[in-house]
């Protein structure tokens, strides 16, 4: 997930500042110096805020998985009848 999140947030911010950069005016080279700083910026922090919510995820789906272990655990079995019982 942090991967997805890095490549997500990478390229939105370089396609953020290279379209302000073209809609306010700005010389082309500090546009891309801009652009790059900040997809590489964005980059990073997609990456450990993906990391981070992969691993609240697979907490949380722990932790029920346990839950409905544990509730069945708890629950007294039923037992079918038998054909030696029936007859």
């Amino acid at each position: 997930m942090g991967r997805e999140f890095s490549g997500v947030l990478g390229f939105l911010a370089f396609t953020t500042v290279t379209v302000r950069s073209f809609i306010v005016g700005g010389g082309f080279d500090e546009s891309i110096k801009l652009a790059l700083i900040m997809m590489f910026t964005f980059a990073v922090v997609g990456y450990f805020a993906g990391s981070i919510a992969q691993q609240i995820v697979r907490d949380s789906a722990m932790s029920i998985l346990d839950d409905e272990l544990e509730s069945m655990k708890s629950e007294p079995k039923v037992d079918s009848p038998s054909a030696e019982t029936t007859g």
